[in-house]
């Protein structure tokens, strides 16, 4: 461990140190090395989400000709009137009763 004294700053969102180095006496001071490694990081995720991202793939609708069939209509059946022969009235001619 190079560092005689120290200290652990927090500036433009990362933490780095600033410390004296044993060795030559000066002040070593490590933020351009932690920004430089934030905006890395930040371009490596941003790389990653375009990866990721996928463009959705349309396609039309495949159009079918409307198929007509005729409505199945069976024909009419007639029917006769139904003729009531009870009753004491009797029809004769020209629907005279007696």
């Amino acid at each position: 461990a190079d560092m005689k004294e120290g200290h652990i700053r927090l500036e433009e969102g990362v933490a780095y140190l600033t410390y004296i180095s044993q060795e030559t006496g000066q002040e070593v001071n490590t933020k351009e090395a932690e920004l430089a490694e934030k905006a890395r990081r930040e371009a490596e995720q941003a790389a990653g989400q375009d990866a990721a991202y996928q463009e959705p793939v349309y396609q039309e609708p495949v159009y079918q000709e409307p198929v007509y069939q005729e409505p199945a209509n069976p024909e009419p059946v007639y029917e006769a009137p139904v003729v009531d022969a009870g009753g004491d009235d009797q029809c004769i001619a020209d629907g005279l009763t007696y």
